[in-house]
């Protein structure tokens, strides 16, 4: 039952993904636009949960700090892939995304929470890495600037999930319900964007367009399909981070999210399957298959 929840929440995953990459299409990629889909994101999330949760609304010191930390974390590293965006380097920020939010964790487990380390499932953590590695060809060699916020993004995605782990495992301090967690994390999300939104300046527009109604429907309409795809999928991660270990759970994720967002793009965008990507989805389904 674990693991469909899981299958069911790297599926919602791809959904964001794919949301995520219409919003820029439409919108653009400036920080002001990213900060704008991030404070709405926030907003939508706290109200979906507030709905789900019969309108209840809990909160102790320790949850509400590690969601602050991690909604900034998370805010950051969105920054950083809107940024790189610009700069046609999206696919060395995806391969450092998803590789530190595997690879730390999964050190993280077998280090500090004493997990057991198992070859089989490290061949399978290396098999999925090459994927995700696959998946991503780069294009042209990125600067020194490029590459340093790309390790920024591996450390800062990898600290996202342990701080999810940490979290769901804690015994000492009082901690709010996973679905709780959820919408602390997106009121958070929500006045933190807001203030940035007001505090930052947009590029001027070099086009006007005539259909500004329709574009706003259709950015709002992809942000709420975001929030309510990444909040029940990151509850039914938070399930799992509470069931697993750390180094069967963001491996996981992460094999299964390439799989499926590759589905997804040749599905809904038209996007080609080349050699590359095929023999990348192979190497993320096999990975994934091995933790089961």
């Amino acid at each position: 039952m674990q693991y469909i929840q899981l299958v069911i929440a790297v599926v919602l995953l791809a959904v964001v993904f794919g949301a995520n990459k219409g919003y820029q299409t439409i919108c653009g990629t400036s920080p002001k636009k990213a900060i704008g889909f991030n404070c709405l994101l926030g907003l939508f999330t706290f109200i979906i949960f507030l709905c789900v949760n019969g309108f209840r609304i809990s909160f102790t010191p320790f949850s509400f700090l590690l969601s602050a930390m991690m909604n900034v974390i998370l805010v950051s590293y969105s920054l950083i892939g809107f940024k790189l965006l610009e700069s046609g380097t999206m696919a060395l920020y995806t391969v450092f995304l998803m590789s530190g939010g595997m690879i730390l964790p999964y050190i993280y487990g077998v280090i500090y929470l004493k997990e057991p380390f198992g070859v089989l499932r490290f061949a399978a953590l290396v098999l999925i890495l090459l994927g995700v590695i696959l998946s991503n060809g780069s294009n042209g060699k990125p600067s020194k600037k490029q590459l340093l916020m790309c390790i920024a993004v591996f450390i800062l995605n990898g600290f996202v999930s342990i701080i999810s782990k940490i979290h769901q495992i804690e015994t000492v301090h009082s901690t709010v319900t996973a679905s709780e967690y959820v919408m602390l994390g997106g009121i958070f999300k929500f006045v933190f964007c807001g203030i940035l939104f007001f505090s930052v300046k947009d590029k001027p527009e070099k086009k006007k367009t005539s259909d500004k109604k329709n574009i706003v429907l259709k950015a709002v309409s992809l942000i709420a399909l975001a929030a309510v795809c990444d909040g029940v999928s990151y509850l039914l991660q938070l399930y799992g981070a509470s069931n697993l270990p750390a180094t069967v759970l963001y491996p996981f994720i992460t094999g299964g999210g390439i799989v499926f967002s590759t589905i997804l793009g040749a599905v809904v965008f038209g996007e080609k399957l080349t050699k590359r990507t095929v023999l990348s989805v192979a190497f993320c389904f096999c990975g994934t298959l091995m933790f089961l």
